[in-house]
C-alpha cells in the first residue's frame, strides 16, 4: 500500500482485525508501522460485472445481511447533539487536509453548506422531537465495485472489500450510498430529490439497514443527516 494514507490504512486493518466475522478476504498478517498487510486471495468479480441477475440478487442480499449483522453488533443510540458535534469536527478536520488545489472559496462553500445542513437538522429535530440517532459501524463505500460475487458460491456468498472508510455513522448511511449512487456525483441532487418523492424507494433503501426508521425519523431528516 505504498503512498496510501496511513490513517485509512490503519483504519482498514483495525476494522478487519476487530471484526473477523466480516465476509471478505481473511486478514492473515500486518504491520501498520511499515504499511503492509497480507490477506487471503479470493476469486470473484464485482457485482456490476455479473450478467446473471440471480447471482447479483443472491450476492447483494448476502451483502446486506452481512452489514445488518455488523450493525446489530456495533449499534448504539447517539444523542443528536453529540452526533452533530462529531460530524462538524470531522468535516472541519477533513477540510484542513484538502490539497492546495482546493482554494479558499471552495473551502468556505463546504463550511457554509455544513452550517446550513446543521441548521436544517436542528430545526427538523425540534419539529420531530427526535433526540437520538441509531449509529453503528458502517462500510463507508458500499457500492457494486466493493461487493464481490465469489467464483464458487458454495464456499462463500459474498466478499465485501475496501474497508478503509469504515466508521460509526447513522445506520442508513451504506444504504443511501448504494441507492443514491454517490460514487457518481453527476446527477446526485436529482437522485436525492427523486428519493424524497418516492415512498417505495425510501422503504427499499432503509428497510434492511434501519428497520422501521421511517416511522420514527422523517425522510428529509434522514437525507440531511446522510449529506
Amino acid at each position: 500500500k505504498k503512498g496510501f494514507s496511513s490513517e485509512l490504512f490503519n483504519n482498514l486493518v483495525n476494522v478487519r482485525h476487530t471484526h473477523p466475522e466480516i465476509q471478505g478476504p481473511k486478514l492473515l498478517d500486518w504491520d501498520v508501522e511499515q504499511g503492509w498487510y497480507k490477506e487471503e486471495r479470493i476469486y470473484g468479480r464485482p457485482l456490476n460485472r455479473i450478467s446473471s441477475s440471480f447471482a447479483r440478487e443472491k450476492t447483494f442480499d448476502a451483502a446486506k445481511n452481512s452489514l445488518s449483522l455488523l450493525y446489530q453488533k456495533t449499534y448504539v443510540k447517539e444523542p443528536s447533539v453529540n452526533w452533530l458535534l462529531m460530524r462538524q469536527q470531522t468535516i472541519g478536520r477533513l477540510i484542513q487536509q484538502l490539497p492546495d488545489i482546493y482554494e479558499s472559496n471552495i473551502r468556505i462553500q463546504i463550511i457554509n453548506l455544513t452550517s446550513y445542513l446543521v441548521e436544517k437538522i436542528n430545526a427538523s429535530l425540534g419539529e420531530s422531537g427526535c433526540v437520538t440517532f441509531p449509529v453503528a459501524l458502517t462500510h463507508g463505500d458500499f457500492q457494486p465495485g466493493n461487493i464481490f460475487v465469489p467464483e464458487d458460491m458454495s464456499d462463500e456468498s459474498v466478499y465485501l472489500i475496501d474497508w478503509e472508510y469504515a466508521a460509526l455513522r447513522c445506520t442508513w448511511y451504506d444504504a443511501m450510498v448504494f441507492n443514491l449512487q454517490t460514487r457518481f456525483p453527476s446527477g446526485m441532487a436529482d437522485r436525492a430529490i427523486a428519493w424524497l418523492g418516492n415512498n417505495a424507494f425510501q422503504n427499499e433503501t432503509l428497510r434492511w439497514s434501519s428497520g422501521n426508521i421511517l416511522g420514527q425519523v422523517p425522510s428529509y431528516l434522514i437525507l440531511y443527516c446522510f449529506l
